[in-house]
Formats: structure tokens, sequence, C-alpha cells
């Protein structure tokens, strides 16, 4: 992956969940934004690591019924298990994928160095997370749905949305 910056209208939100602190409560506040978001295209998933170091991610919301007619729910869950691989080096089951389906290239050129480095730190091989994929929205939003919760860390950054419509 080339590190930089990314002319972008996406934002990719990684919420490591603390040791100790419950991942029903750090659901329900991520629950709480998508719910005032609703009309922002988005992708959720709470994430844990399996014992042969892949990723297991399990989308947080209720499925519509009609995947095959949402190309934009289709793009943003392919989109974030992509980056989820890219990320961490690793194989990726979601629970959006059929059994054997492979991640797909990374929709990304590149990601900043900072963003890089904070997940790296704070999201190490024991540590569940939920990774949130949308567009461009206020980081302080997230922060603030998440800021009753002690000790709580939002890492955001930009990436490419080829998702959208028009992306940037």
């Amino acid at each position: 992956m080339r590190q930089g910056t990314v002319s972008a209208k996406g934002r990719l939100v990684m919420v490591p969940i603390p040791e100790g602190i419950a991942d029903v409560e750090v659901l329900t506040a991520v629950r709480s934004f998508l719910a005032g978001h609703a009309g922002v295209p988005h992708c959720a998933a709470v994430v844990t690591w399996d014992e042969d170091g892949s990723l297991v991610a399990r989308d947080i919301e209720p499925d519509p019924g009609v995947e095959s007619t949402d190309s934009t729910r289709h793009a943003l869950r392919a989109a974030l298990g992509a980056l989820l691989a890219e990320l961490f080096g690793t194989k990726v089951h979601a629970s959006w994928r059929n059994p054997g389906q492979g991640d797909t290239a990374t929709p990304v050129d590149g990601l900043s160095t900072s963003f890089l480095r904070e997940v790296h730190d704070f999201v190490t091989p024991t540590t569940s997370f939920v990774a949130l994929l949308t567009d461009w929205v206020d980081p302080g939003a997230i922060v603030r749905a998440l800021r009753h919760i002690s000790g709580m860390r939002v890492i955001y950054g930009g990436v490419p949305c080829p998702w959208a419509a028009d992306p940037a």
C-alpha cells in the first residue's frame, strides 16, 4: 500500500474496543450514530480476530432483505473487506460474503501515514473493534456519540468512495 494522502469523499473509521468495555455498549452508541445519519451510505461491522490470525467481520446492521438490488451496500461491504485485509495483511471472513469468497483488490491507492500508525498502535491482534466505512461525515459526530464511554478512541482517515455515483 502506498502511504500518503487521499483525495476522497469517504471515511474509514476504526473504534478499538478497550478491554473491560462491553461490546454491546459500543455497538449501541455506534448504532445510535448510524440512525442519526440514515441517509448517508455506510457499512459498519464489529471485527474480531480468529485463532488463525485472520479477521472476522460481522455486519452490525440488520440485512435490508434486498441485497441483490442494493449495489451501494454491496460495494461498501466489498470495499470494507478489502480495506481491512490490506490494513492488517490478513484474510477477512465477513458475514456478508459467501464461504470461499475471497478479498478483492483494495479500492484505495493510499492512506495517510498518521492514520496507519494510529491503527497499528491501537488495534492489535487481540483487540476487537468497530469498522465503519461511510461517505464523508464529521468525525466529531462519531466522537460525541461515543464520549460517554470512558477510554474510547476514534481513528479515522479519508478514503476514495467508489460506491458513490460521482466519486472524488
